[in-house]
């Protein structure tokens, strides 16, 4: 990203590339259904990818989650868990292209805008980070209804804010 990035410009890429995910996978067929695997073997195969997750075997974890995208690539929690895997092996840019496609598949989400600051940060883009925290921090606003863990990703983010600004 450029320096002179702006929140309204980020703002306006991120509808730009939502309207552009959708209309690649709208009557996409999935590999899942071609092949015959069904939803039971993919929640057994998640299932083996979290524990290897759990575990710090990031390889492993990496390669179900790999094939599970393979099967069903607008699952989000395929790409947050590959996403995930790729930021615990410091594989910033790559854990970024996870967060930013599952973002695009489901919506922000105040957890993923602070995972991806911290992807942008350890990338030393901290302006881009800045903007990303932000979002993640003004999200209080603007969702009714937010789970735990949102909460804390707001704070963080508002933590990191600080830390950026000061």
């Amino acid at each position: 990203m450029v320096q002179d990035v702006t929140k309204e410009k980020l703002i306006h890429q991120w509808e730009e590339n939502s309207k552009a995910f959708a209309k690649a996978v709208k009557g996409k067929n999935e590999l899942m259904g071609i092949l015959g695997i069904s939803k039971q073997d993919l929640t057994i195969i998640y299932q083996k990818a979290f524990d290897a997750f759990q575990v710090e075997d990031y390889r492993e974890a990496e390669n179900l989650f790999s094939c599970l995208l393979l099967w069903d690539f607008q699952d989000r929690a395929y790409q947050v868990g590959l996403g995930a895997t790729f930021e615990a092996q410091e594989k910033f840019e790559a854990a970024l292209n996870m967060y930013v496609l599952a973002m695009l598949s489901g919506g922000q989400d105040p957890e993923l805008l602070f995972r991806s600051g911290k992807c942008l940060l350890a990338l030393d883009q901290k302006a881009e980070a800045a903007i990303l925290f932000e979002l993640a921090a003004e999200s209080e606003d603007n969702l009714p209804q937010l789970h735990l863990k949102a909460l804390g990703a707001i704070e963080k983010s508002k933590n990191m804010l600080s830390l950026i600004n000061n």
